[in-house]
């Protein structure tokens, strides 16, 4: 039996903490819109939000290599601003996971940028969140589950919130 890497359906609960958020990039992805009409309002500056977003989205760089160097310091930047040890960055890209068989990813800068970032995840675990979202409905219910969940990634799809697991898979099929 071999194992591989599956993304399943999760139901997520209703928030069960009053969080305050902050977007600490530029909104690459219309996330503010989403979270506003779920009632959650991102504050526009300071380093004390128990939620901070940062988005990434690999055409706005010259390269993969420049998106990582970005996203990396971005995080370097979150962490070393904030003061509270249960804070947590929320990481949001669009097109950067095959989070199905006939997916492709589509943003392969932001797509690299997210493999360093598990690299740091690992370093300052249940404090960094990956995201990755779609076109589709449901954005702000994802964000709130990252927020209050120790998932370290998720990815949103046509309104379905995915999250990885590894699941047996028989040899040779």
């Amino acid at each position: 039996v071999m194992l591989r890497l599956a993304w399943h359906a999760v139901q997520p609960e209703p928030p069960t903490a009053h969080l305050t958020w902050q977007l600490v990039t530029k909104d690459f992805h219309a996330l503010e819109p989403a979270l506003a009409a779920a009632g959650v309002v991102c504050e526009s500056a300071g380093a004390g939000a128990q939620v901070a977003i940062a988005c990434l989205d690999g055409s706005q760089h010259r390269s993969p290599h420049d998106c990582a160097e970005k996203a990396l310091a971005t995080v370097q930047r979150w962490l070393s601003d904030v003061d509270d040890p249960g804070a947590r960055l929320v990481v949001v890209t669009k097109g950067a996971v095959a989070a199905g068989p006939d997916e492709a990813v589509t943003d392969l800068p932001a797509a690299t940028a997210r493999g360093m970032l598990r690299s740091a995840q690992t370093e300052n675990p249940g404090r960094i969140t990956l995201v990755d979202v779609d076109d589709g409905n449901g954005v702000a219910e994802a964000l709130l589950l990252a927020a209050e969940t120790d998932e370290p990634e998720i990815a949103l799809r046509v309104g379905r919130i995915l999250v990885p697991r590894l699941t047996a898979h028989a040899a040779g099929g």
